[in-house]
């Protein structure tokens, strides 16, 4: 009898998968901190554009009555929410520069939550602040920002880092709310 040439191929049942080369197992064992420190960066995107927002709303402020207090903070806010969302890419790329501009924005935050004098603002702005600290600077940090993992990431371009569709969810709900915030707070009040 000949074979047939429809039949399904026939593999023996001990067949083990490819093991891993030294590279993906290094990039596998630092995907999900990769996609932590690349959360850090799209949030400091977010900040950047909402400072950028409330920038602009001071500015428009300005045309109805003048006030130099307004017309500096609404330029500041444009310079500093620009610098924001370039530190925001930086850390997405895992680009060396931004690692001090990140920390600095991270204690930056602290010290404004400070001002709230809420006990809760505390803790969280601490949290928040830490956490983006020991991230960047922390032994997996400082393995995904260094050029060695920069070319893993390039030789290894099949693994990726598997976002939840509620984790999106969040973050559009989120974003949402923070965005609406901005337009209220830069609508002037009605008398």
């Amino acid at each position: 009898m000949s074979e047939n040439p429809y039949a399904t191929p026939q593999s023996p049942l001990d067949a083990k998968p490819p093991e891993d080369t030294k590279e993906e197992s290094i990039r596998r064992e630092h995907v999900n901190h990769e996609a932590s420190i690349q959360s850090i960066g799209d949030i400091y995107c977010i900040a950047g554009a909402i400072t950028i927002i409330v920038g602009v709303g001071m500015l428009v402020n300005q045309l109805t009555r003048f006030d130099p207090y307004y017309l500096f903070w609404g330029i500041l806010d444009l310079f500093l929410g620009a610098f924001q969302i370039k530190v925001g890419i930086g850390v997405r790329r895992f680009q060396t520069w931004s690692r001090i501009p990140a920390c600095m924005y991270g204690v930056f935050y602290f010290v404004l939550l400070l001002t709230v004098n809420l006990p809760l603002a505390l803790v969280i702005g601490l949290s928040l602040s830490t956490y983006v600290i020991a991230m960047i600077y922390g032994e997996r940090g400082q393995t995904v920002f260094s050029d060695y993992y920069k070319q893993i990431i390039i030789d290894t371009p099949h693994i990726k880092c598997r976002t939840s569709i509620l984790a999106w969810i969040m973050l559009v709900l989120i974003v949402g709310f923070f965005v609406f915030l901005a337009v209220m707070a830069t609508i002037p009040r009605m008398r």
